[in-house]
């Protein structure tokens, strides 16, 4: 499987705009041809690669139709105390999954219903190539089962937009809002992003399914906050889980 934008390339809004439909600008830069960092054997996982300003901007043929919309989001109640939150997302690995589809996954079709726990993802914003996944131990055939809570500062409209090489789903609230199940045979690609409204800042519960399956590996989650122009990797403090919780 071969990304779009080269070998080693992340997508990460951070320099220019780009229009989809009537709602969405996106900024992408990224790399090409650096080494990524090493995970440390000890503590949650690190960013996988070095940034770079040398990548050119996608085109709108890149981008998928112009985003849906999401209602009737609603944040946890009670509000966790700050006391009770670890950084990251709780993670869980679904080793040996041949499936070139995330139903498996979403249906509990797998033989270790639980998978096998791994260290928090600290945010997602990850080009691994072919390189291991997070600490998955392994490059392909592995699924990811991610959960936790995502923090929304303040109250407005927010446009999330995912980018996976295979298969995505992200959940908020328990509403999908990211459908991109599928394996990606050409590489990365952006999923139709969601518009929604958030009436109460707060922390929501988020769910995120993801998987790879040979090549190529890629996993990033933007948003674009009430009056900004374009669109950033959601922050690592933004995202939190409470331990032996499911959130």
């Amino acid at each position: 499987m071969k990304p779009k934008l080269g070998k080693r390339c992340l997508l990460s809004a951070i320099a220019g705009v780009m229009p989809v439909g009537l709602l969405i600008g996106i900024s992408l830069a990224g790399c090409a041809g650096s080494e990524p960092a090493k995970t440390p054997a000890e503590g949650p996982p690190q960013p996988l690669i070095t940034l770079s300003e040398n990548m050119p901007q996608a085109d709108e043929s890149n981008l998928k139709p112009p985003p849906r919309v999401a209602t009737g989001l609603s944040p946890l109640n009670p509000q966790p105390a700050e006391a009770a939150l670890v950084p990251g997302l709780a993670v869980a690995y679904f080793h040996n999954y041949k499936a070139r589809h995330l139903n498996p996954l979403t249906k509990g079709n797998v033989p270790n219903k639980e998978g096998t726990p791994g260290k928090p993802i600290p945010y997602l914003n990850h080009h691994f190539g072919r390189d291991e996944v997070f600490d998955s131990g392994t490059n392909r055939l592995v699924a990811m089962r991610m959960r936790g809570l995502l923090h929304f500062p303040r109250t407005g409209t927010y446009t999330l937009l995912g980018l996976s090489n295979d298969g995505l789903r992200i959940y908020l609230d328990d509403h999908l809002i990211i459908d991109d199940p599928a394996w990606h045979a050409r590489g990365d690609q952006y999923a139709v992003g969601v518009v929604t409204e958030i009436k109460q800042a707060g922390w929501y519960p988020l769910k995120v399914e993801y998987n790879q399956r040979k090549g190529t590996a890629a996993i990033a989650f933007f948003w674009r906050r009430p009056g900004a122009d374009g669109f950033e990797p959601i922050p690592a403090e933004a995202y939190a889980h409470i331990p032996a919780s499911g959130q």
